[in-house]
């Protein structure tokens, strides 16, 4: 990660720490701390990712289904007219 986006990550962290703890000027922030909230944020943004690759997967599939289900649909009218005429 750029040095510039790491230590705007932890921008981004300090703010959260404040919302979260009112009383945040009594509180000395710890390298363990940074390591916790960043390992959550981590695991936060892998679950966003993951939900998303599994919509776009469940999406795949229903156009796989859309799909073939016109192609039989066509195939069973191109045999219908074949066997008709």
């Amino acid at each position: 990660m750029p040095l510039l986006l790491a230590l705007s990550a932890y921008a981004e962290l300090e703010v959260k720490l404040k919302q979260i703890t009112p009383d945040w000027k009594a509180i000395k922030p710890s390298a363990q701390m940074f390591d916790m909230i960043e390992t959550l944020v981590r695991g936060l943004r892998s679950m966003s990712q993951q939900h998303d690759l599994f919509t776009q997967l469940l999406q795949t599939a229903d156009y796989m289904r859309t799909f073939s289900s016109r192609h039989q649909e066509i195939e069973n009218q191109t045999a219908s007219e074949n066997g008709g005429g």
